[in-house]
């Protein structure tokens, strides 16, 4: 008898040991399930949002006295912006660059639908450049510009 409770009492420790494990699992494969749902749920707003995003480079210009170039870009989708971390790239390389406000709808501060900015960058020689205008958000558009600094123009090509 004494045999048998002593069995009896390893079962119940090893059953409360098997429980505990099973909780410790549970919590462990809840919190990570969680964790790749919240992951998939950023990545589609991500998606969504520069999906809804539709960027436009309208235009460009020069001043060969500053070797300034500038290049206005339309926000013609239904996406809010910071225009303040919108990159430029010219021929894959990030380009130092100001960005301004110039022609806004709704008075956000932010570049909202139908707002207009301009990014101005040196530029210190011509010829054929391609262009990409990256957003806040990811969302980009892209073009091909000519620079003529002898005749101070930039046309899109």
């Amino acid at each position: 008898m004494k045999n048998q409770f002593g069995i009896i009492i390893v079962e119940i420790l090893f059953f409360i040991v098997a429980i505990i494990a099973g909780y410790i699992f549970i919590s462990m494969a809840y919190n990570n399930v969680n964790n790749i749902v919240g992951a998939v749920t950023v990545r589609s707003n991500v998606i969504s949002s520069r999906m809804l995003t539709d960027l436009q480079i309208i235009s460009c210009s020069y001043n060969n006295t500053t070797s300034t170039l500038s290049i206005y870009v339309g926000n013609y989708g239904n996406q809010f912006l910071n225009q303040s971390q919108t990159i430029l790239f010219i021929n894959g390389q990030l380009a130092n660059s100001r960005v301004s406000l110039i022609y806004t709808t709704q008075n956000t501060g932010y570049w909202g639908p139908n707002d207009i900015i301009q990014i101005n960058t040196t530029l210190i020689n011509e010829g054929l450049f391609y262009i990409r205008v990256v957003a806040s958000n990811g969302a980009y558009a892209e073009s091909r510009i000519y620079v003529n600094a002898t005749l101070s123009q930039c046309n899109l090509l």
